[in-house]
């Protein structure tokens, strides 16, 4: 069986931004390495990117108070999430009180969908995508750097068509696709993949328009 790349969408929630940052104290810190991981959404998607499977984990401990930035704590208290977080509810399969056993939860459940590591050589397992999608990485990492090796160090960054459009991509007319910015990690990466499900439909539209055309 001829093994090939599998797309896999990916959205984390954080206590903060990644780069160097400085916090109130004045202490500079790089925020991927400080601000905790609370949350990672995954979805396996096929190459038509009709969704195979997803899950959710959070990552919580009280600890982690003492590590979010006033903004990421203002917008985690207000949705909820870290109430789920605390209380073990919302819609996360698990939620972890470390990084490392999210990290062999999230590897484990890949590997039961069938997901491979990715390979170089044959150019084949686990390809991420998702909005901003270097941000997520540099999480990963820092802070689960095992699972970040399970994944193509080259992403699919669906924010990237969103400037193109505005740029050099202005003659495709690329479509709107409305997102409502729930802020949880699932319901980022399931929006994602439906931007990316609108904008290969267009071309794909495109491109059959173009050779019946030339029939």
């Amino acid at each position: 069986m001829k093994k090939t790349a599998q797309l896999i969408g990916l959205d984390l929630e954080t206590g903060g931004l990644n780069g160097y940052q400085i916090l109130e104290s004045g202490e500079r810190v790089h925020g991927a390495l400080y601000y905790p991981i609370l949350e990672v959404g995954v979805m396996h998607c096929d190459h038509n990117l009709n969704q195979l499977g997803s899950f959710s984990v959070g990552i919580w401990n009280d600890s982690f108070l003492d590590r979010l930035h006033p903004w990421a704590l203002k917008s985690h208290t207000e949705s909820g999430l870290i109430d789920d977080l605390r209380n073990g509810s919302g819609l996360h399969d698990y939620v972890f009180s470390n990084n490392e056993d999210a990290a062999d939860y999230i590897r484990q459940e890949l590997a039961a969908m069938g997901v491979n590591a990715y390979q170089r050589k044959e150019k084949s397992g686990a390809i991420m995508f998702g909005n901003s999608i270097g941000f997520d990485m540099s999480f990963l990492d820092a802070q689960m750097p095992e699972l970040a090796e399970f994944f193509s160090y080259r992403t699919i960054d669906v924010s990237s068509i969103e400037l193109l459009k505005r740029t050099a991509w202005q003659s495709l007319n690329l479509p709107f696709v409305k997102k409502a910015y729930e802020h949880t990690a699932l319901a980022d990466i399931n929006e994602t993949r439906h931007e990316l499900d609108e904008y290969t439909k267009h071309l794909k539209a495109d491109q059959l328009r173009e050779m019946e055309s030339l029939n």
